[in-house]
């Protein structure tokens, strides 16, 4: 029997691995080089071993759907996660001082921006793909 050749997710799988690992050494130059401590400095650790490990099992294509849905919620709990970074943001361009370690906040923004691009990347590859097999 002839099997149908399944669409592909793109580069999608690749940002995702990149981001990953990305995010894997922010967060351990924030941790052990700058040797910031608490839990907001090893967020971006946390979250990146994971995209950086799906991000390779999404490269197989028979695990390729069930990965990319795991980066588009991993990436959405990112968002969520770090969403709290932003009243910090503001607060810092208008030169009212932090009231916590300025690289912990700029690792958790650039968590943020991270996990943000991941997640529309991961929804547009994710809709192509249903689209091109609803179209089939």
């Amino acid at each position: 029997m002839g099997r149908t050749e399944q669409p592909t997710y793109g580069a999608a799988p690749r940002v995702a691995l990149w981001a990953g690992i990305l995010l894997t050494l922010i967060g351990l130059v924030c941790r052990y080089l700058i040797g910031a401590r608490g839990f907001a400095s090893v967020t971006p650790l946390l979250f990146g071993m994971p995209l950086a490990l799906l991000g390779v099992v999404a490269l197989e294509p028979q695990y390729a759907r069930r990965a990319m849905q795991s980066v588009a919620v991993l990436s959405l709990l990112g968002v969520l996660a770090t969403l709290h970074v932003l009243p910090l943001l503001n607060d810092a361009l208008q030169g009212k001082p932090l009231p916590g370690n300025v690289a912990v906040v700029l690792a958790n923004g650039i968590m943020l921006l991270l996990c943000g691009l991941l997640l529309v990347v991961s929804g547009v590859a994710l809709l192509r793909v249903w689209w091109k097999r609803r179209r089939q």
